[in-house]
């Protein structure tokens, strides 16, 4: 054991291999392709170290390494005290030589080779064995589940190395945790009596003996200093532990620590015959031991759901992270999160998702916790965590381990920011694709696989030769500017409203280019309508307002008009009511209509009857939503509304024999006289198939959503339509009618988040509105190549300014590059005059040294200061540094300067 970890190594030749496997491909230039290459290339960069041999290694030796790499080569502190590394660093396609020594190629080699390894804490199933019969033949099994929770809680509290303690079982049928041979806390269940052991303070113990329930106390022994013994108490829980109590047995477990690594004793006795690393891992992954046992390969969800549950807040935020608050959250084995998270989440953790779900947990990014299942409704947090966050609106859910992962940590997926990733920008999301989450995530880092009543689902993927989906009825495509979101809402919106359509071509563009067509004659033929939100935008041009309106006799009315919602719910409702409940041998409301006004046009002077002779009444016109009628008196100025004619027509709505409901019956007797010229069209197999209608509102954030959409909120949720379990209906404003929406309507928004954050929207519509989030995609980029660079390099580097500079909703998309061909300089310039500069100046309001920042020298100058004052006698003020666009005539150089190369001109 001991000359195994003091071995040095030379280990140059295997992280070459390395290299050759795993680093990115951007590598090549400067590594070369095979081994031979490589390996020169890292003498090269090690030659610039004389003090320090980079690739010669043994395991106790990892860390300091890693240290003397981060002080001396990847901190700027450390590649200004040697120039000559840095000027090499630079010149080598910039910064290669410093990434490849960096935390993602040698940091990630040498913790698979070294470090993280837990080697030393695997179990033989003798040991798994022994864990096992220990486990069964205690009586109080609720609380050595405790016991190894806190235990665990000790462990990561105090940022114990793996390799630095040791779990036993002893022959006395004891379990223990031990620092070096020093037994710091201790379990024993036995003829009904459980004892807890913990290694205290003399001084704290003689303070407080009394008030504890002793059972038995080790002779105190000096270590660092200190006296400290193991005191046996007769214990069920560390719950009701004072917190004097837990600072003492915390400072002398700290104390033992520290002495013992610094000490030359390194035997941690693993070999002993009462070690168990089973229980050692159980205890350092924090597992319910009898899901432990059982070691759960599949999980079948069957009515439950999967989510993501991010509570990095706690990890990320220094204020947070001071006051341990993950601790307390493992202490309590809760899931916690802010009710009021945005896009529907907080709502999401408190309502939707149920007793029996599953989450898996991470905090941040990268750090990666246990899956679990869902033990309890919310509820608001107990008083002392409450009072340790110290900030109102945060919940709790009971959560119970299911499995921990492989490892703590996910820097391999760093790069992957779907929503229901550890890297994605989302708190509380549900994970619908199991068979991609499967693939990535569950199997290669918790070793288990999620399925649905025995079968893995999957979510169907857009692309053009598959064509069947389950969309949602309301959903928003939003991300920054040139993501692709407008590209993207036509093929949504075609594929929904025909779901049999396929895209045909022999390559991308020309199916696309199918994918238009086809588009605009949906568009054309009214089941795609599009509008755009704009601050002027309201509710009279949305659903229903009164204008002017001109009647057939010249005559000026004002006129209940329907906006471009309420058109296109009666054209889906009219689809809709035909295909479930239409006459069977009738006509439609529409053709039956379009008839009416074909036969008043011949005729104006049609009658229609009232149940009282001689009161007969005519139409004097027709108006997008109503019909104007002339009474037997001779009064004009009524109208019937065609809305409410549909509905009487589908036996929907009964009419009132009162008002001016006593003139819809002669109305509707002559619509339901029409029939068909060609008899044959009217049989059921010829009926009217049921239709999709898409709405698509761009710029969705831009109007005042809750205006705009008023009362109709509340009809927009799947259950609350039309025919459905829970339908509601609304009287509109102007006209009074009964308006619901039809299950056939289909809203796709965009947002783009540069304009105004998510956050902004209206609460009500974000809880009803499934959101998919569209991000810069720069490997679409990676094949146009320009003199030394691809557009992939370019877009990464600008978007990882501006996120430095704003925020990562103001990044610039991908379609801005996307159709420039290779070397084409001209376009590229025409790309940074047109797109990129403009949406620079908006986001930075025009402040040109931030935007030089992000594009350069190449793109952006000093603006030179040849101003003289008026007055001599008065001390000129000092002149601030301002910058100008400047004209940029070669592009490929002015993004070699913008990625911090150099082109070949200037080599």
């Amino acid at each position: 054991m001991e000359e195994s970890t003091n071995l040095v190594k030379n280990i140059k030749t295997q992280f070459a291999n390395w290299l050759i496997h795993k680093a990115p491909n951007s590598y090549k230039n400067y590594l070369g392709d095979n081994k031979d290459s490589v390996i020169s290339k890292l003498e090269e960069i090690d030659a610039f170290f004389p003090s320090r041999e980079l690739f010669q290694v043994s395991k106790v030796e990892v860390e300091k390494l890693k240290s003397f790499i981060i002080n001396n080569i990847t901190h700027k502190e450390g590649r200004l005290r040697n120039r000559e590394f840095y000027r090499y660093d630079k010149q080598n396609s910039n910064g290669i030589p410093r990434a490849i020594l960096g935390r993602k190629n040698y940091f990630k080699f040498l913790d698979e080779k070294f470090s993280k390894t837990l080697s030393n804490m695997r179990y033989t199933q003798e040991e798994k064995k022994k864990l096992k019969q220990f486990y069964n033949d205690l009586e109080d099994k609720h609380s050595f589940q405790d016991w190894l929770l806190f235990a665990s809680i000790v462990i990561r509290d105090l940022n114990i190395d793996h390799e630095k303690f040791r779990a036993a079982i002893t022959r006395e049928n004891e379990a223990m945790l031990l620092i070096g041979m020093k037994p710091i806390f201790t379990f024993k269940n036995q003829e009904g009596k459980t004892t807890w052991g913990f290694i205290l303070s003399e001084e704290y113990f003689q303070k407080n003996e009394s008030s504890l329930p002793v059972f038995k106390v080790s002779n105190f022994a000096e270590a660092n200093n200190k006296k400290h013994a193991l005191v046996r108490l007769y214990l069920n829980t560390f719950r009701n532990l004072t917190p004097d109590f837990l600072d003492d047995f915390i400072a002398c477990t700290k104390a033992e620590y520290e002495y013992s690594s610094t000490t030359k004793f390194k035997n941690w006795n693993q070999e002993a015959s009462t070690t168990n690393n089973a229980l050692k891992e159980v205890i350092y992954k924090d597992e319910i031991i009898e899901n432990w046992f059982k070691d759960i390969k599949q999980i079948n969800l069957n009515s439950h759901k999967l989510y993501k549950l991010s509570m990095g807040t706690f990890y990320k935020s220094k204020k947070f992270r001071d006051k341990k608050i993950v601790n307390e959250i493992l202490f309590r084995s809760i899931g916690v999160m802010h009710e009021q998270t945005g896009l529907s989440q907080g709502d999401r953790f408190k309502k939707e998702a149920e007793v029996g779900d599953y989450v898996y947990v991470t905090y941040g990014k990268d750090k990666l916790d246990g899956l679990y299942q869902i033990k309890s409704g919310y509820e608001k947090l107990d008083e002392p965590l409450e009072k340790l966050i110290d900030e109102e609106g945060y919940i709790a859910r009971q959560l119970e381990k299911v499995k921990s992962p492989l490892q703590n940590h996910t820097r391999d997926l760093k790069e992957d920011t779907r929503s229901w990733m550890p890297s994605g920008n989302t708190t509380f999301v549900e994970i619908t694709d199991l068979s991609e989450a499967n693939k990535t995530l569950f199997k290669p880092y918790y070793d288990v696989e999620f399925t649905r009543n025995g079968e893995v689902s999957e979510n169907r993927v857009i692309d053009f030769t598959e064509n069947k989906f389950n969309y949602p009825l309301n959903q928003i495509l939003y991300g920054p500017p040139g993501t692709g979101k407008t590209y993207k809402t036509k093929s949504l919106a075609v594929y929904i409203v025909n779901p049999d359509f396929s895209a045909s071509g022999s390559n991308e563009m020309e199916k696309r280019k199918s994918i238009v067509l086809e588009y605009d004659r949906l568009f054309e033929n009214g089941q795609i309508v599009f509008t755009t939100f704009h601050q002027s935008f309201g509710y009279e041009d949305f659903v229903e307002g009164i204008k002017p309106n001109t009647t057939e006799d010249k005559k000026v009315i004002y006129d209940v008009a329907p906006g471009v919602f309420k058109k296109l719910c009666e054209k889906a409702k009219n689809n809709w009511l035909e295909f479930n409940k239409g006459q069977a041998n009738g006509l439609s409301f529409d053709e039956a209509f379009a008839k009416l006004k074909e036969e008043w046009e011949e005729n104006e002077n049609i009658s229609f009857p009232l149940k009282t002779q001689g009161k007969d009444y005519k139409i004097i016109g027709f108006t997008e939503s109503s019909i104007q009628f002339e009474k037997a008196s001779g009064g004009t100025g009524h109208s019937l509304s065609i809305s409410t004619l549909r509905d009487a027509y589908y036996n929907r709505k009964e009419i009132r024999s009162t008002g001016v409901g006593i003139y819809y019956p002669g109305i509707l007797n002559k619509l339901k006289s029409y029939h068909s010229e060609f008899p044959d069209e009217n049989t059921p197999s010829n009926r009217e198939n049921l239709r999709n209608y898409v709405l698509v509102i761009d710029e969705i954030n831009r109007g005042n959503v809750s205006g705009i959409f008023g009362e109709l909120i509340t009809l927009l949720e799947p259950d609350k339509r039309m025919s459905r379990e829970e339908e509601i209906s609304v009287e509109l404003p102007y006209s009074k009618e009964q308006f619901t929406v039809p299950p056939n309507v289909y809203i796709i928004g965009t947002m783009n988040t540069a304009d105004r954050s998510v956050e902004a929207l209206d609460t009500a519509l974000r809880r009803r509105f499934a959101f998919e989030e569209m991000i810069p995609k720069p490997e679409l980029l990676k094949d146009i190549i320009f003199n030394g660079f691809n557009l992939k390099e370019v877009l990464t580097t600008i978007n990882e300014r501006i996120e430095a500079l704003v925020d990562r909703d103001h990044t610039i998309g991908h379609s801005y590059f996307i159709n420039i061909e290779s070397g084409v300089a001209e376009a590229l310039k025409h790309a940074f005059e047109n797109k990129v500069i403009p949406l620079l100046q908006e986001y930075f309001y025009n402040d040109y040294e931030k935007i030089a920042l992000v594009l350069g020298e190449g793109f952006v100058e000093k603006k030179k200061s040849d101003i003289t004052f008026a007055y001599p006698g008065i001390e000129a003020p000092e002149i601030v540094e301002s910058y100008k666009l400047k004209n940029v005539n070669d592009i490929e150089n002015a993004v070699h300067i913008l990625l911090n190369k150099k082109s070949e001109e200037s080599k």
